[in-house]
C-alpha cells in the first residue's frame, strides 16, 4: 500500500502527459549487428553479476558493490546521472521509515526512525543503484540480436538516445522522440568493451557476495 501511494503522483503525471501527446504512425526496423560472440560473453557476465548482487545483505558491502558498478558504467562510456540514485535513496528511506523496525534512533514529528529501517533502506537503495548502473554498463556491451528481446533492447536504446538529444518540455521531447527517424537511430552495435572489464566487474561482485556471506 505504501509503494502504491508513493507511486500515485507519477501515474497521474504519466496519464496527464499521455493525453497531450500525438503519437505518429511509424514502423520501426531493427537491424542485427552480427556481434554474436562478444554479446554471448557479455550476457553471461551480466547474468552472473546480477545473481551475485542478490544475496548481499550488508549495507556496507552493497555500497561497495554500487560504487564498483557505477565505475563500471563510466568505463563503458555511459554517462553517470547521480540524481536518480539520490531520489531512489530518499524514496526508499521515506518508505522504510513508515515501517519501523528495531531500536528507535530519533523521531521526525511523530514518526520513529529506527536502525532496522535505516539499514533496510540503505541496503535496498545501494543494491538497486548497483543494478541500474550494471544494466546501463552492460547495455553498451551487449549488441542487439534478432528476436523479440533484441528488438526491445535496440528500440529502447534508440528512443532513450533520441529523447535525451531533444529539448523543450517533457511532452515536446516525447513527441519529437516518437516522430524521429528510428530506422537510422536503431542501428546500434555494442561498443568495444574489453572482456577484461566485463570479467573484472563480474569477479568483483562475486567476491563481494562471498565476503558478505563469510565475514559479515
Amino acid at each position: 500500500p505504501i509503494m502504491l501511494i508513493l507511486s500515485l503522483p507519477a501515474s497521474i503525471l504519466t496519464a496527464a502527459v499521455s493525453k497531450r501527446i500525438e503519437i505518429p504512425e511509424i514502423s520501426y526496423t531493427i537491424e542485427n549487428s552480427g556481434e554474436e560472440k562478444s554479446s554471448r560473453i557479455a550476457i553471461l557476465a551480466f547474468i552472473l553479476s546480477a545473481l551475485a548482487l542478490i544475496p548481499i545483505g550488508n549495507p556496507a558491502m552493497a555500497a561497495a558493490a554500487a560504487v564498483s558498478c557505477i565505475i563500471f558504467q563510466r568505463a563503458t562510456g555511459r554517462k553517470i546521472r547521480i540524481m536518480p540514485h539520490i531520489v531512489l535513496f530518499i524514496f526508499l528511506m521515506i518508505s522504510s521509515v513508515l515501517t519501523p523496525s528495531g531500536e528507535v534512533l530519533f523521531r521526525i514529528l511523530s514518526f520513529p526512525v529506527t536502525d532496522g529501517a535505516v539499514q533496510a533502506a540503505m541496503l535496498k537503495s545501494f543494491k538497486l543503484s548497483a543494478s541500474i548502473a550494471l544494466s546501463q554498463g552492460f547495455s553498451r556491451a551487449i549488441a542487439p540480436q534478432s528476436g523479440f528481446l533484441g528488438q526491445v533492447l535496440s528500440l529502447f536504446s534508440a528512443l532513450l538516445e533520441s529523447f535525451q538529444s531533444h529539448k523543450g518540455s517533457l511532452a515536446e521531447k516525447v513527441q519529437e522522440t516518437l516522430a524521429s527517424d528510428m530506422h537510422k537511430n536503431s542501428r546500434i552495435s555494442s561498443n568495444n568493451i574489453s572482456e577484461f572489464t566485463l570479467i573484472a566487474i563480474t569477479v568483483l561482485l562475486i567476491l563481494f557476495s562471498i565476503s558478505d556471506y563469510l565475514f559479515l
